[in-house]
């Protein structure tokens, strides 16, 4: 589309004198649609309601395999997701192992979404609901608020998900949680 414009036009409108970023005069205003571009974008897209909701699902999954296979759960896996369930690495880990960092680029959605599949099926009520929650498009219900919620309320509902998913408390902290 002739008025969109991408990163590569942008930096043909980008120079350095003195030793500082400067942009050419004629370059101001494509580079002001390009920045309101991306805004709009985050606003409509990336954090749109959905989209949070599945990545928190998608962290929460993740969260609770990894509790599990460090408690010595053989959780069916892949094999470049397994590396960072059974271990919590560091930001040094990756700068002197070359080889995690290559592990680490080998991961894909498929990975999430193939073990997920087999989650679902799993004795764990905890991960296997989460599991299935994902698989069948059934995010969580998210309410932005400008305040934070109080912890009474939290524990309330927190309470009444325990009740009904018959699960320990600190496995209500998977689907009843507050963030920013």
């Amino acid at each position: 589309h002739e008025g969109i414009i991408g990163v590569d036009r942008i930096i043909k409108l980008l120079n350095v004198h003195n030793d500082e970023l400067v942009v050419d005069e004629k370059g101001i205003y494509s580079i002001e649609k390009f920045l309101v571009a991306r805004r709009i974008m985050y606003w409509q897209v990336y954090l749109h309601k959905t989209v949070v909701a599945a990545e928190f699902l998608i962290i929460n999954i993740l969260k609770k395999a990894k509790e599990l296979v460090q408690l010595g759960e053989d959780l069916f896996c892949t094999n470049s997701l397994k590396v960072f369930l059974q271990s919590d690495f560091t930001l040094q880990d990756f700068k002197t192992d070359s080889k995690l960092l290559k592990t680490f680029s080998e991961l894909d959605d498929y990975d999430v979404f193939t073990c997920a599949k087999q989650w679902s099926n799993h004795p764990n009520k905890t991960l296997s609901k989460l599991c299935n929650w994902m698989i069948n498009r059934k995010l969580y219900k998210i309410k932005i608020v400008t305040d934070q919620i109080s912890k009474s309320i939290i524990n309330e509902y927190r309470q009444k998900t325990m009740e009904e998913f018959d699960i320990s408390e600190k496995d209500a902290e998977y689907f009843v949680f507050s963030d920013t």
